[in-house]
C-alpha cells in the first residue's frame, strides 16, 4: 500500500473496487487495495458515497489548500477510533522527551535522503556532501526543537547549493 499525491484539479470517484481520478488529461484508475492515504493538493471533487467507500477500506484523505497548506483530514471512524490517533499525537506533543525523539527521526530521515541523492553525483557534490555530513552527529545531540530546526535549515541550505551543480537548467531560489 502506498500514498497517492494529487496536485491537479479533478474528480475522485469509485466504481466497484477501483478509485478513479479524472482530470483534464484523462482518467486514472487506482486500485483500492493499493491506497494507504490520499493527499489532495488540487481542487478535487468527491462525494459522500466515495467517502463512505474510503472509510470502509480504512483510507485517509488529507486536504491542502491552493498554497499547499494543510487544511484537514478525513479519518475513517472504525479504523482510528474517532480521534484516538489525535489524542495519542497530543500526548507525544505534550511530552518534550517524546516530541524531540520524533523530531530527530524526521530530521534524520531528511538528512539521509539528501545524502543519498548527493551521493549520485560524487564528482560534483563531494565538498558539499562533506559539509552536510558534519551535521549528522549534531542531529542526535540536539537538545530542543529550535536547535533541530536550525540544523535542518543548515543542511537544506547546503543541499540547495548543490542544485546548480547537478541540474543543467538555471534555478533561482528566492526563498525556501
Amino acid at each position: 500500500m502506498r500514498n497517492y499525491y494529487i496536485f491537479k484539479s479533478g474528480r475522485i470517484s469509485r466504481k466497484d473496487n477501483t478509485v478513479f481520478y479524472t482530470h483534464a488529461e484523462g482518467k486514472v484508475p487506482i486500485p483500492v487495495n493499493d491506497i494507504d492515504s490520499i493527499f489532495l493538493f488540487g481542487e478535487c471533487d468527491l462525494n459522500t458515497k466515495a467517502l463512505n467507500f474510503f472509510s470502509q477500506h480504512h483510507i485517509m484523505i488529507h486536504f491542502f489548500n491552493y498554497y499547499g497548506f494543510y487544511t484537514g483530514s478525513f479519518y475513517p471512524k472504525e479504523f482510528l477510533n474517532a480521534g484516538d490517533l489525535l489524542v495519542r499525537q497530543a500526548k507525544y506533543y505534550l511530552s518534550s522527551k517524546k516530541r524531540i525523539a520524533v523530531a530527530k527521526e524526521f530530521i534524520q530521515s531528511a538528512y539521509h535522503g539528501i545524502v543519498l541523492n548527493l551521493k549520485n553525483y560524487p564528482e560534483k557534490t563531494g565538498e558539499i556532501l562533506e559539509k552536510i555530513n558534519l551535521f549528522e552527529e549534531k542531529i542526535g545531540n540536539a537538545k530542543n526543537i529550535n536547535a533541530l530546526m536550525g540544523i535542518e535549515g543548515n543542511i537544506r541550505e547546503l543541499y540547495y547549493q548543490a542544485f546548480p551543480l547537478i541540474i543543467r537548467d538555471k534555478i533561482e531560489f528566492q526563498k525556501r
